[in-house]
């Protein structure tokens, strides 16, 4: 459970500093109910421009877009436009279902008739506010609204099967188990898509552990491994495909399998694509097979570390009231617990890709956030793990 909240968190931050700048003059101050009656009364387009004050493609499209000439002269003859910020006007944000700004909804008579999210130019604002007059948009927000929530109950019931899974585990129920985890990479398998949005690898342990004492799991698990892999070998390649192969090869503690179709693709002049849950097998199989030469191809270290760290900084200092209730003790312990562990394995790989200065450096980074005796010792484990010697760390 704190996995997940940790999870939502991360999801749920992008708070970036920004002015606040004059309101272009195209936009409505009557507010949102005295516009909704006007629109009414002239037969004009409703024009809902969702923002934030914070956001700094809304307030480049203030700059630009919204005080174009041809924008400004279409609008004041088809549309009437409400700007809308998303922090003072909950409400109605969450009535539209907004997820990101900017985000532009085109009402006709009430009724939505087409959205866009993120930025856009003026050349391509009007041609789109013309089309969508003209009713040639297929609005797709709600069928699509539909299909996210029908997804995200799938992942929410997936997460309680594997902690029941789990569960099951910890209890010594093998067999249980393994009939509750043949049915989790059952719908998992069926709908590949589902492998990047929910964290496959989540109760991997719990996995691992059984089929360490349940041969039947070992050869049931090995069995889903091989039947991916022969749909690969026979040209059906997808991405959320590699992904699964690769998380039951890390269940199997095959990571040279994995680790082979890294060097195969690098050697060839392709990249790793940036599939969350990929990349992270691909990290854990290098680690594993202890092929720094590979991994200093695939990630940097130091780049990964500022990565981590940052994204903890985030979460930790975010002032929202209404997520500070989802930072218990036990959650915040448990980010920085995380944070050490992945910022220290990548000390050690600098370490091992022979960079003592990014090593050095990550450390600072880490020291930042996590100046204590402890985080000191957890650089030192590692490294020894690892079969390095640490280096000498900043005070």
């Amino acid at each position: 459970m704190v996995r997940r909240v940790i999870a939502c968190c991360v999801l749920g931050v992008c708070v970036l500093a920004g002015q606040t700048r004059a309101e272009p003059e195209v936009f409505s101050k009557a507010g949102y109910k005295a516009d909704q009656s006007a629109v009414e009364d002239n037969g004009k387009l409703h024009v809902l421009y969702f923002t934030a004050s914070w956001c700094p493609p809304c307030q480049q499209m203030k700059k630009t877009t919204w005080i174009d000439e041809s924008v400004v002269s279409w609008l004041g003859e088809h549309a009437v436009v409400t700007p809308i910020d998303v922090d003072v006007e909950v409400g109605l944000s969450q009535e539209y279902g907004i997820q990101a700004m900017p985000t532009i909804v085109v009402l006709d008579e009430g009724e939505e008739t087409a959205r866009t999210v993120g930025y856009q130019g003026p050349v391509e604002l009007r041609d789109w506010l013309v089309r969508a007059e003209a009713g040639e948009i297929e609005n797709t927000y709600a069928a699509d609204m539909e299909a996210e929530r029908e997804q995200m109950k799938k992942v929410e019931d997936l997460y309680d099967r594997m902690e029941d899974a789990s569960g099951l585990v910890e209890n010594e129920q093998d067999g249980l188990a393994l009939k509750s985890y043949m049915s989790i990479w059952e719908i998992i398998l069926a709908d590949g898509t589902i492998a990047e949005i929910c964290d496959i690898k989540y109760e991997n342990e719990s996995a691992k552990l059984l089929i360490t004492r349940h041969e039947p799991a070992r050869e049931a698990f090995a069995a889903l491994r091989d039947g991916e892999q022969e749909k690969l070998k026979s040209g059906d390649v997808t991405w959320d495909r590699l992904t699964c192969w690769a998380v039951l090869n890390d269940i199997l503690g095959d990571y040279d399998a994995t680790a082979a179709w890294m060097k195969r693709r690098l050697d060839r002049g392709e990249s790793i694509p940036d599939y969350y849950v990929l990349r992270d097998m691909c990290n854990t199989a290098t680690r594993e097979t202890r092929d720094f030469k590979l991994l200093a191809q695939f990630a940097d270290p130091l780049q990964e570390s500022m990565v981590s760290i940052q994204s903890y900084k985030m979460i930790s200092e975010m002032n929202d009231p209404e997520m500070q209730e989802y930072f218990t003790d036990e959650v915040r312990q448990t980010m920085l617990d995380n944070l050490r562990q992945e910022v220290c394995e990548q000390y050690a790989i600098a370490i091992g890709i022979e960079d003592p200065d990014k090593a050095r450096r990550i450390a600072e980074y880490l020291f930042m956030v996590d100046n204590t005796p402890e985080a000191r010792q957890a650089l030192r484990s590692a490294a020894k793990e690892f079969g390095f010697e640490p280096t000498e760390l900043p005070e």
